[in-house]
């Protein structure tokens, strides 16, 4: 288990240094993290092909340079597909959001001094008022 571990990190550590292998793997990322294009599910499926036959070889880049191996033709293939299968997009807007505000808070209730009058209560009356005189 070890021994195999070990040949897929020197042949990850090789394919790190393989400039054809580099350059593909950032197109595909490039393309993938920017808002301004998207690939096809083409695209990804080519992708797809391309590691697992890149992974089937024990990441031998020699390989990419033999046109009959699978890791080649799926190269190729995917390579040539970033002229068809990728598309230019807009980025998605986002609703524009209204600035934070506080919410309005009522204003701090004072004890009241006075009961609260009734609805149909007479006005108070004046104490000692005479009744107005009907003499002229």
């Amino acid at each position: 288990m070890l021994a195999s571990s070990f040949r897929h990190q020197q042949g990850l550590f090789v394919c790190l240094d393989h400039e054809k292998t580099l350059a593909i793997l950032n197109k595909h990322a490039d393309i993938v993290a920017s808002d301004f294009t998207r690939g096809t599910k083409k695209f990804e499926k080519l992708f797809s092909k391309f590691i697992k036959a890149f992974e089937l070889s024990n990441y031998d880049v020699s390989h990419l340079d033999r046109k009959e191996a699978k890791v080649a033709v799926a190269y190729e293939a995917f390579v040539t597909c970033l002229e068809t299968e990728v598309k230019k997009s807009r980025p998605q807007s986002k609703p524009k959001s209204k600035p934070a505000t506080k919410p309005k808070s009522k204003p701090p209730t004072k004890p009241h001094s006075k009961p609260p009058t009734k609805p149909h209560s007479k006005p108070p009356t004046k104490p000692n008022s005479k009744p107005p005189s009907k003499h002229k």
